[in-house]
């Protein structure tokens, strides 16, 4: 489902160099201040493409909760983290 709504929502992947201009576009930044020459990074922002985060985020979540019964090493790299991590 995940991948059918980003296929249609972006279309061509090529107009992103990389993931972080995905992100970007996505809306999954952070927030930026800027002053005299300094930046400072804030909290995530909620801008952009609402449907496509909520169901990445969910993904990522069934992702975190199903890895310790897979064997993929980002899984168990998943499952060391939120043991970890709480």
């Amino acid at each position: 489902m995940t991948a059918s709504a980003v296929v249609s929502a972006v279309g061509d992947s090529r107009r992103f160099k990389n993931g972080a201009q995905f992100g970007a576009w996505l809306g999954r930044v952070p927030r930026q201040r800027s002053s005299g020459g300094r930046s400072v990074l804030g909290s995530i922002t909620k801008l952009g493409q609402s449907y496509l985060c909520m169901l990445s985020i969910q993904d990522a979540k069934s992702a975190v909760t199903t890895a310790e019964r897979r064997s993929a090493r980002a899984s168990k790299w998943a499952a060391e983290l939120r043991e970890r991590a709480g």
